[in-house]
């Protein structure tokens, strides 16, 4: 598992009593969610955790886990008016990825957003080898990409990639909402890969 905490993307195994709870919900799912989401992906579907206390406290208390998003939150609590100021979640979807298709370069809505992986159905090694004459650092197909800037190339970007793999299910990734990030295609394989992902914001009670 690639820890990437250096550019504010938080991971870790997701317990598993919870993970169970989460592959449950796969079969479950059945309103479309395309029409909200900038996937090139044709099995996209939405998912209510508030109706599954374990899973949605378990992802709320991630902001706590970690010093990556206090500073955060702390300014969040000096811009808000209100007397009291939480998190909430606000969407979660399932995504059924099938080879060819992709998720191009996106943000989400609201604070935090979460990444979990539940089912990949292929390694980075085996797709790298469909692609032989191309060298091996510059290959994405199968990844997930969290870009950052270049520090020493003016108006550069850095590729974060995970290079995913069956055993990063069970993984989650958890980062700032509005951080770029992009899902390249995987070939040669029928079958799907299957994600959750999903935003949290703020909730005010006044």
């Amino acid at each position: 598992m690639i820890n990437l905490n250096e550019i504010g993307v938080y991971s870790e195994r997701i317990p598993k009593n919870i993970f169970e709870n989460i592959k449950s919900l796969v079969n479950t799912a059945s309103e479309d969610h395309n029409n909200e989401l900038v996937g090139q992906i044709e099995k996209e579907l939405k998912i209510n955790l508030n109706q599954h206390k374990d899973i949605s406290e378990y992802l709320l208390k991630i902001v706590t886990k970690t010093n990556l998003f206090q500073e955060y939150m702390v300014d969040l609590m000096k811009q808000n008016n209100k007397n009291f100021l939480n998190l909430k979640l606000v969407s979660s979807w399932i995504n059924f990825q099938k080879e060819n298709e992709f998720n191009p370069l996106h943000t989400h809505d609201g604070i935090f957003s979460y990444i979990i992986f539940i089912k990949i159905p292929y390694s980075y090694e085996e797709q790298k080898k469909l692609f032989p004459k191309t060298r091996p650092t510059d290959i994405r197909c199968g990844t997930t990409c969290f870009l950052t800037a270049n520090r020493s190339a003016r108006g550069g970007i850095v590729e974060n990639f995970l290079p995913l793999d069956f055993s990063y299910e069970g993984t989650i990734y958890f980062f700032k909402a509005d951080k770029f990030h992009l899902v390249y295609p995987f070939y040669n394989t029928k079958e799907e890969r299957i994600t959750m992902s999903g935003n949290i914001d703020l909730n005010y009670d006044s």
